[in-house]
Formats: C-alpha cells, structure tokens, sequence
C-alpha cells in the first residue's frame, strides 16, 4: 500500500486512523492470524489421524469423518492466512476501506464453512459411532475446536477492520 503525501488529502476510500490504532489493529490481525494458523494445522493433523482410532461400525464412517474434520481444520487455515494478509489493508495512519470490504465478507464465509463441516463431522461422528466413551468425547471436543476458534478469530477481525468513529 502506498503512503498519502503530505499536504494531499486521503482518497475517500481511506480512513484516517491514529497511528497507536494502527498499530493495534496490525498486532491483533496478526496475533489472530497466527493463532488460526497454528490451530487449523494442529487440529488438522490431529482429527486427520484419530478419526481413524474411532470406534465406529464402518470405515467409510471413519473416511468420511477424518476427511470433513480435515476440511474444517483447512478452512481455519485458511480464515488464518486471510486474517493476517487483512493486514495490507491497514496503513501508515489509514485504513483501505473499499479494499478491506471483500475480505470481511470471506472471514465470515471461511467460518460459516467451518462451523459447517465440522458440524456434519459431528453429525456423522456421533450416527456412525458404536461406543459413546471419552475417546469419542475428546474427539467431539478437538472438533468442536475448530469453529469456535474461526468464529472468535473472525469476530475478532471484523470487530478491527472496520472504521473505527
């Protein structure tokens, strides 16, 4: 992004922010970033390789599990990599606006995606399975994992990238 020259006003898209609020919004856009991105490569090596250790009646059940479970690890991945990149919309004392519009709307699409297919993993983790124990159980919560750290990152991104009044 391009600084605005001195004694030049900000094109409307810009909004001026002061820089200690600038500084904030990057801090935090990374912080959030690298948190989605450390937790949807963690949780997706995990819930990859235990869903094949439940107890369940099927092994399409267990492929079908790891595999939706996987997907919704990769799309916190992926709501990490856009939160940190949301980063080049936040300048010396602006805010890009018009270009930080598009990536708000994706942050709440990537955690609609995840919260939608670990929900079916739910769904199919709890009809396929034989034995309710506490594998299963601790399996559930590693799932459930994944969106509520994509709908708190993503809150959190979009509480900071919008024009602060």
């Amino acid at each position: 992004m391009m600084p605005i020259p001195v004694g030049q006003d900000p094109p409307p898209q810009y909004v001026w922010m002061p820089p200690a609020v600038v500084s904030s919004i990057r801090r935090t856009c990374t912080g959030v970033g690298v948190v989605l991105l450390v937790a949807g490569a963690v949780l997706g090596l995990l819930l990859g390789i235990l869903a094949f250790r439940l107890p369940t009646s099927s092994f399409v059940g267990n492929t079908i599990t790891a595999l939706m479970s996987v997907l919704a690890a990769a799309f916190a991945l992926t709501l990490g990599f856009a939160v940190v990149g949301s980063r080049r919309y936040v300048g010396d004392q602006h805010l890009d606006v018009a270009g930080a519009a598009p990536l708000r709307r994706i942050f709440v699409v990537l955690a609609v995606a995840v919260c939608a297919t670990a929900g079916f993993a739910f769904l199919v983790v709890l009809g396929t399975t034989d034995d309710a124990g506490p594998g299963v159980l601790a399996y559930l919560g590693l799932l459930t994992a994944c969106p509520v750290l994509a709908v708190a990152g993503a809150a959190v991104a979009l509480s900071r990238l919008r024009p602060h009044r």
